[in-house]
């Protein structure tokens, strides 16, 4: 007898011909009903778990095809996705980004990221806390300032054990975001599409790579999203943007822990090279 806990989604599509994947990408994403307001302020998680994986771009129509009436897609104005720029703050010696390389709790990232389709910027501090939960602070900037002004420096003196008068810009992510909530599960699905990495005049990107998160306010395996990840043999990926941006981009950074992630990467964008 099938549990009444585990969600009954559907089989998955299979194609011999190529397809046109930003046009299947519109049209799935245009099934999915629109987030209201009040559904995306209760499904704030600024407390939570986070669950990241790595995946092929061509994969995403077919996956929300499993995501049909229990999602919702977030929209910026007229479109279902968002353009997100950041900049992230490190000491000289790259202090946040050797205690994330450590595996050290608690750890800390600081950035400033804008969100283009809403016209907001923000402060942000995340906190990686001993018990595997993310805690997210966050101070509005003025839309486009890329500075930490005085009251930016009372508001780190608040929430991060470095001082920010350490800290300077190391990188820069830019992507294009679609974000997903639960309509009945406590959960955010953010999809970063067209990364692009940026340290001072070097740049990388990966192409056809999505990074995706899933957010919760406890770790549950069996919600509709994590179910459809692993029908689709798409598994967890320890993946920071920052550390690969670093990896790939600063110069004298130690990141020979951080290879696995990077030949993931480089593997998932070969096997999307095959699927052309």
């Amino acid at each position: 007898m099938r549990s009444r806990a585990t969600p009954e989604l559907p089989t998955p599509s299979k194609t011999t011909e190529p397809v046109d994947t930003s046009e299947a990408l519109r049209l799935a994403l245009a099934k999915l009903p629109v987030c209201s307001p009040e559904l995306l302020v209760d499904r704030a998680l600024l407390k939570r778990v986070d669950t990241k994986f790595a995946l092929r771009v061509e994969q995403l129509p077919n996956l929300f095809s499993w995501l049909e009436g229990r999602y919702a897609v977030v929209r910026a104005g007229d479109v279902p996705f968002d353009r997100y720029e950041t900049t992230y703050f490190d000491t000289d010696s790259l202090t946040f980004l050797n205690q994330h390389l450590r595996g050290r709790r608690p750890r800390h990232k600081v950035r400033i990221r804008h969100y283009r389709g809403r016209r907001l910027s923000y402060l942000e501090v995340k906190q990686k806390t001993s018990a595997e939960t993310t805690l997210k602070w966050r101070r509005e900037l003025s839309f486009g300032d890329n500075s930490i002004d005085a009251e930016g420096v009372r508001f780190l003196e608040e929430v991060c054990p470095i001082s920010a008068r350490e800290l300077q810009p190391k990188a820069d992510t830019n992507f294009d975001r679609i974000m997903l909530v639960g309509l009945s599960t406590m959960e955010r699905v953010t999809l970063d599409l067209g990364l692009e990495f940026v340290a001072g005049a070097q740049e990388h990107t990966l192409g056809p790579v999505v990074i995706a998160e899933v957010k919760q306010d406890r770790q549950r395996w069996r919600t509709p999203i994590m179910l459809a990840l692993r029908a689709h043999q798409i598994r967890p990926l320890s993946i920071s943007k920052y550390c690969a941006a670093a990896a790939l981009l600063i110069h004298g950074a130690r990141v020979h822990r951080y290879r696995p992630q990077l030949r993931e990467l480089t593997r998932i964008a070969s096997r999307s090279a095959l699927h052309a």
